[in-house]
């Protein structure tokens, strides 16, 4: 393992600078801790996940945005469990259906699930809830078809600061890739030993993963059965968080100082610095979109670059960010 001195490591999270680019920026205030978003083409429409993650007596919700009205609102749940705890987490678009990631109320809870819902245009109607031993700390999450989908544990155990410590420390990977097959009423792992493995995403037959502790995108080829293979690192994006895609490009965001975002998860106060990249689909080229201190925005944990207009979400804050970027 590589020795760094204190001081160097000192130097790195604490001293380093970052430009701010770009400069036509507006806040789409609003909604609380938007950590992830997908949008919806045919109806120029962002769903966002919101929770307010300094706050668990708050439950979450799931907004619309949408583009030329400019109207953001809370969407209406249908037909819920009762109590159901909605702390929703990762979440992807799949025809016509929502797939959320749900968390119980505590930090370190063990109870996890997927809640599907069926998108009507202007309701979430449930379907049903999935659970499984095997979700261990579900991240986000990456749907096949209408009956299979993929989530990433981020860690074995959830919250685990003595398994972050051993990960950033001594590379004791415990992250890993399951899939669910919901017509069998089945889960499998399909890959493991992943530095925090975080943002996922699907294009054709390959499978995109964001590992934040090894600062590595990785591709995987989706065999007919599921598994994994062919693994490939195609970038390396110091604490990279969720994945996009549209046009042909992939979008992560990146928290280049875990320290500092640590520190801004207890205090709004203390900013946290955020990178967001676009990477081409077909050659791997990497170009940066985003840059900035923490000023504007801190924490950013989601990015798509439609057109010229670029979208941004984030962790812990009360908004969207919306910049040019020609």
């Amino acid at each position: 393992m590589k020795k760094i001195s204190i001081f160097a490591f000192f130097l790195f999270v604490c001293c380093q600078s970052y430009q701010t680019f770009p400069n036509h920026c507006l806040k789409i205030e609003g909604v609380l801790g938007p950590e992830d978003f997908v949008f919806l083409e045919n109806e120029n429409l962002f769903l966002i996940s919101s929770y307010n993650r300094r706050n668990s007596e708050t439950l979450g919700e799931i907004y619309s945005y949408h583009l030329k009205t400019r109207e953001l609102k809370i969407i209406d749940r249908i037909n819920e469990p009762k109590d159901l705890a909605f702390y929703p987490h990762g979440i992807d678009f799949y025809q016509d259906q929502l797939f959320v990631i749900l968390h119980g109320k505590e930090l370190d809870t063990k109870w996890h699930a997927v809640a599907i819902y069926q998108w009507n245009g202007k309701d979430l109607i449930f379907k049903k809830i999935i659970q499984n031993h095997l979700f261990l700390s579900p991240n986000d999450i990456a749907v096949y078809s209408d009956s299979v989908f993929f989530i990433t544990n981020d860690s074995k155990n959830r919250a685990s600061f003595w398994e972050y410590f051993l990960t950033l420390v001594f590379d004791i990977k415990k992250g890993s890739i399951v899939v669910c097959e919901i017509l069998q009423n089945q889960c499998k792992f399909v890959q493991d030993e992943l530095g925090f493995p975080n943002g996922i995403t699907i294009y054709k037959n390959q499978l995109f993963v964001s590992t934040t502790f090894e600062n590595k995108i990785y591709a995987f080829t989706i065999n007919k059965d599921y598994s994994l293979t062919n693994k490939k690192e195609i970038a390396k994006i110091q604490g990279g968080d969720n994945l996009t895609i549209y046009d042909q490009k992939l979008y992560v965001t990146s928290h280049p100082s875990l320290w500092k975002f640590q520190r801004h998860s207890k205090r709004a106060e203390n900013r946290s610095p955020s990178i967001a990249y676009e990477i081409d689909l077909e050659t791997f080229t990497i170009h940066p979109i985003f840059s900035d201190n923490g000023t504007r925005i801190s924490a950013s944990s989601v990015a798509i670059k439609l057109n010229n207009l670029l979208f941004l979400g984030q962790v812990f804050d009360p908004y969207l960010y919306q910049c040019l970027n020609p």
